[in-house]
């Protein structure tokens, strides 16, 4: 089977099935950047369906497309539409095995075949292995979450009782065992409405101050789904107001409003109360909108304490890496009146940001010295110049 594989790898230098749009072919390079849009979808052309997007995902390491013989896949899609991916000898697909059993989310179960597929990233072509092909899928909820056509699983970490067992989404295998990448790593920020992943490493032209190790932990909604969280202290108006709280980090999180459990509520209003900067056009209630201000209160700034260990440096570092919003970023502007960016609900567990936080800081997954797969923030170069870098 390799030596079938290492044939069609050859062959699809001449005619690849997968590409991403405007993508040239390249021996050299061994940086692989990507745009993906606000959903965190990439544009790609497929031979078998043309340009459609693809969701990529750091939550999990699965990656699939669905075959055209999944007669109940469309059932479980968004407005019953599905792109079916076809495999297909002259494309250069190979069918490598079968399987079965497969939990997707929580909701499906697949099975289907296994196949390698040839691919190009950023004008690098390489074959994307350990792919599942959906022939079929069995729902285990009434209601289930909306089928995807196709994902591409971003996942890199280690195992939080063993660092040793690590958890490689086979994009990165398929890279590094094809020699196309030295290292198994990811960074990723957002910037000018697009989301900038790099695989590996990141841009140094955007970093100008140290890396800090965000003190993680994992919550496994799924068996194949992983977040990574991060406990947090809350401030408001440059008062702390919560010890902790998890925050979980996905840039596919709608984050538009900040979204708490309604126990914070009580925090705010304290902190509200206290500077005498009640709303004058409403009362503060948990309720949305929680108050109307007929301006904007420039001391209503929100922070967030992420604990954090040095990276990179000898010099001491902060306990804390402070992300900051001010009051422009904190509160949104009605017809005629402010209003805060928040939402309290009863059933919210934690704090859900993702663009919130690829806007302010550069996100990079990489190893320490011990083999260990780490989480690192350093902020983004100011608006301009962060642009300068970028043309230079």
């Amino acid at each position: 089977m390799k030596r079938i594989i290492i044939f069609a790898l050859a062959l699809s230098i001449v005619c690849c099935s997968i590409s991403f749009t405007s993508a040239t072919y390249n021996t050299v390079k061994k940086t692989i950047n990507i745009l993906l849009d606000d959903q965190f979808k990439a544009l790609m052309y497929i031979d078998t369906i043309g340009e459609i997007k693809i969701q990529f995902d750091i939550t999990t390491q699965i990656t699939y497309f669905t075959s055209p013989e999944c007669s109940n896949c469309k059932l479980y899609a968004n407005e019953n539409e599905i792109t079916p991916y076809k495999c297909l000898s002259q494309n250069n697909c190979v069918k490598v095995r079968e399987f079965d059993g497969l939990y997707l989310d929580g909701n499906y179960i697949l099975s289907g075949d296994i196949i390698a597929i040839p691919m190009i990233l950023d004008g690098t072509i390489f074959y994307l292995e350990e792919v599942y092909h959906i022939k079929q899928i069995v729902p285990l909820l009434q209601n289930p979450q909306a089928y995807l056509s196709q994902k591409i699983g971003l996942l890199l970490k280690s195992d939080s009782g063993d660092f040793k067992k690590k958890t490689i989404s086979n994009i990165y295998t398929s890279l590094f065992g094809q020699g196309k990448i030295d290292i198994i790593t990811y960074s990723l920020y957002y910037a000018d409405s697009n989301y900038h992943l790099t695989i590996p490493e990141y841009d140094s032209k955007l970093q100008y101050k140290p890396f800090y190790d965000v003190v993680t932990g994992y919550h496994q909604l799924y068996e194949t789904k992983t977040y990574l969280t991060s406990s947090v202290n809350l401030n408001f108006s440059d008062q702390q107001i919560v010890d902790s709280v998890t925050l979980y980090i996905d840039p596919t999180f709608e984050d538009s409003m900040f979204v708490f459990n309604e126990s914070i509520f009580e925090g705010f209003k304290k902190v509200i109360n206290e500077k005498r900067l009640q709303p004058d056009l409403s009362f503060f209630t948990p309720n949305y909108p929680s108050g109307e201000w007929s301006d904007l209160v420039e001391e209503f700034n929100f922070g967030l304490g992420i604990k954090t260990s040095p990276f990179g440096t000898d010099i001491p570092q902060p306990q804390f890496l402070f992300i900051e919003y001010s009051a422009d970023e904190f509160m949104e502007h009605k017809e005629n009146y402010y209003t805060l960016k928040v939402l309290f609900e009863t059933f919210v567990s934690g704090l859900k940001l993702g663009k919130r936080i690829f806007k302010k800081f550069l996100y990079y997954v990489h190893e320490d010295t011990n083999g260990k797969y780490i989480y690192s923030l350093t902020p983004l170069k100011p608006q301009k110049a962060f642009r300068s870098g970028i043309q230079n």
